[in-house]
């Protein structure tokens, strides 16, 4: 039951962060939403493999299992260090945004 929760959770996550970065103008903002989608998916297949090996206990299963689990890691792993990278440079990116309008407003 946990599994599955977690499961829709990162799909629905990956969905919100996708529409996101579709309307978000600002380029590093965007790379910064896609690592947050990236992360989603991560946990969403960590989940699901996780969820086969325990609750379909066959050799298919196990493989299948381990196999989303390496992906799902993987994606874990480098998208949080995508974020880290973008999340500077999206900040600095939303202050040079926000002087430049409140700039041309005077």
């Amino acid at each position: 039951m946990i599994f599955t929760t977690v499961i829709i959770a990162s799909l629905v996550l990956f969905a919100y962060y996708k529409i996101k970065q579709i309307r978000t103008k600002q380029p590093m903002s965007r790379q910064w939403q896609s690592t947050k989608g990236n992360i989603a998916v991560g946990v969403f297949l960590t989940a699901f493999g996780l969820d086969q090996i325990i609750y379909r206990q066959t050799t298919v299963a196990y493989i299948v299992g381990f196999s989303f689990i390496a992906l799902g890691l993987v994606n874990l792993i480098l998208g949080y260090r995508l974020y880290r990278y973008y999340l500077p440079l999206a900040a600095k990116e939303s202050e040079q945004s926000r002087d430049a309008a409140i700039k041309s407003q005077h």
